[in-house]
């Protein structure tokens, strides 16, 4: 038989710093939800969960800049974890969605991001081309057990740097590995 199950976590001015001094992350304010069903007669070697989650995050402040708007959704059962993550922010905007499926014998992952006039600057992750921003959208499909084994495509789209001086464009960068066996990438360009 199947248990249902339901949490929650909220909390305002949660100072992860004085949980974990060397956090970048310093505090935040959350609330995060999960519902779902719980499985005790399914075998050991498989999680016996299935549910969704869902969350915002506000406030969140990394290396002295405060991130707004993160908001987080996902489903899990035994073999598949679906996800999404939109940070809407004042300086760039991204949009993550993942997958990962353990059915067969080879994991699978894949992950899609746009972003859109990130200003890494101003959000204090780097300390070079402070009136620019940049834009790109990346693709990955990548199947293996490990960095050593995997297969698959990983390509970079429209990798835009927005510059007060006018914008530059590279039109997609792709890197593929097709055999594990192998220890060769191919990485292409325009």
């Amino acid at each position: 038989g199947a248990e249902h199950y339901t949490a929650s976590v909220n909390g305002t001015g949660i100072n992860i710093a004085r949980i974990i001094p060397t956090s970048p992350l310093t505090q935040t304010n959350i609330a995060l939800q999960t519902t779902g069903t719980y499985d005790k007669q399914a075998p050991k070697s498989t999680l016996p969960l299935r549910g969704t989650v869902t969350g915002t995050a506000t406030d969140i402040e990394i290396n002295a800049y405060t991130y707004k708007r993160l908001a987080l959704n996902g489903s899990y059962s035994p073999n598949q974890y679906e996800g999404s993550a939109t940070l809407d922010d004042p300086n760039g905007s991204i949009i993550l969605d993942a997958t990962y499926t353990r059915s067969g014998r080879v994991p699978s992952y894949q992950l899609k991001v746009k972003a859109d006039s990130l200003n890494l600057h101003a959000m204090n992750l780097i300390s070079i081309h402070q009136d620019k921003s940049f834009s790109f959208k990346m693709n990955s499909d990548i199947h293996g057990h490990s960095l050593n084994h995997l297969t698959g495509k990983v390509s970079i789209d429209s990798l835009t740097l927005h510059d007060p001086e006018g914008d530059y464009l590279v039109r997609q960068i792709a890197l593929y590995s097709s055999d594990p066996r192998q220890k060769a990438l191919s990485l292409q360009s325009d």
